[in-house]
């Protein structure tokens, strides 16, 4: 009788422990799924900004570049300018 006691004690732990570790499991992959939907969602957002900040600091350098070569033209004197305004010299 007590082998028999015995007996069922290790097939319900183990019954126990096995489903345990199956619920385990998917509770892990189930993280694991949404941990990498996670990763994704972040990767898309820096992506999307990284490249909201390279357009404003393109525009920012066009904008600087710009008035630079205004502002260059400007100091140069007319005679520059109208070498730059006449276009090419014909032969």
């Amino acid at each position: 009788m007590r082998s028999i006691a015995v007996f069922t004690a290790g097939v319900v732990t183990g019954w126990v422990l096995r489903s345990s570790f199956d619920s385990f499991r998917d509770v892990a992959v189930r993280g694991l799924s949404g941990w990498y939907g996670v990763n994704d969602g972040v990767r898309r957002f820096v992506a999307v900004e990284r490249e909201y900040f390279e357009d404003l600091f393109a525009e920012a350098r066009s904008r600087f570049e710009s008035r630079r070569a205004r502002r260059d033209g400007r100091t140069a004197g007319n005679g520059s300018e109208a070498s730059v305004t006449a276009g090419p010299a014909r032969a």
